[in-house]
C-alpha cells in the first residue's frame, strides 16, 4: 500500500481548526493498545510501512480529520466534497426518497 496522505490530512484539520493529534487519532484507532504501540502503528501508517489498513479505520481517520478517503488515498487533489458535489448528492437522496415513496404507494395500491 503507498503512503496514506495523512500529514496533508491533520495539516487540512488543522486549517479548518481541528487540532487533533496524532496520538489522539491513534488512540481512536487502537483503543487497546498502550500509547507507545498506538504511537508506533499511527508512525508506520504515516510512513507507509504497513502493508495494508483496516478498512472499518478509514472513515474513522476520515472523520476526524475532515478529508474524503478519495483524498487520504491520494485519488482526489480536493481534500472535502464541492459544493457541487454536495448539491448533487443531495439531489440524488432526494429522487430516492421520492422513488421508494413512489414504490411503496405502488405496493399498496397493487396489494388492494
Amino acid at each position: 500500500m503507498g503512503n496514506l496522505r495523512l500529514d496533508e490530512s491533520f495539516a487540512v484539520a488543522k486549517e479548518n481548526g481541528n487540532k487533533i493529534k496524532k496520538l489522539e487519532l491513534a488512540r481512536i484507532l487502537w483503543p487497546d493498545s498502550k500509547d507507545k504501540t498506538a504511537h508506533t502503528n499511527m508512525s508506520n501508517l504515516t510512513h507507509g510501512k504497513v502493508k495494508k489498513i483496516d478498512i472499518e479505520a478509514v472513515p474513522i481517520i476520515c472523520e476526524k480529520l475532515g478529508v474524503t478517503a478519495d483524498y487520504l488515498f491520494g485519488i482526489s487533489k480536493e481534500p472535502t466534497k464541492s459544493e457541487e458535489f454536495e448539491a448533487l448528492r443531495s439531489k440524488i437522496e432526494t429522487y430516492l426518497e421520492r422513488m421508494d415513496a413512489a414504490s411503496d404507494e405502488l405496493k399498496s395500491h397493487l396489494m388492494q
